[in-house]
């Protein structure tokens, strides 16, 4: 996502720490996987497309601009892992939220209840 715009902001490189930081150093992954098609089989639940839609959207907020580039990124992504547009379009609010008050933990709370929705 951060490469979608071909510029990486000191802000986008601080928020991809974070999520290294989560994930662990041991996460591989090819340039065929970093630049195919979205593989949607990993994500078995609802919860963790939401949850990865909403990260990607974090990533993709961190420089507090959304270009053009990362916007047709990320409609591919929801589209295949079955986000709604109404969805994607609550999630980037509610990223865009967080990017400005990291500490907003009511965001956290309306994240999990658009994942509990069906």
């Amino acid at each position: 996502m951060i490469l979608a715009d071909g510029d990486v902001a000191p802000e986008e490189d601080g928020e991809l720490d974070r999520v290294r930081d989560t994930l662990g150093d041991d996460v591989i992954a090819s340039p065929e996987e970093v630049f195919g098609a979205t593989n949607a089989a990993v994500f078995t639940d609802r919860a963790s497309r939401i949850i990865t839609v909403f990260e990607i959207l974090l990533l993709a907020f961190s420089d507090e601009h959304l270009h053009a580039d990362e916007s047709a990124v990320l409609a591919e992504i929801c589209g295949a892992l079955e986000i709604s547009d109404d969805e994607h379009e609550s999630l980037a609010v509610l990223a865009q939220r967080l990017v400005a008050n990291p500490g907003d933990a009511v965001v956290r709370s309306e994240v999990e209840t658009i994942i509990a929705a069906d």
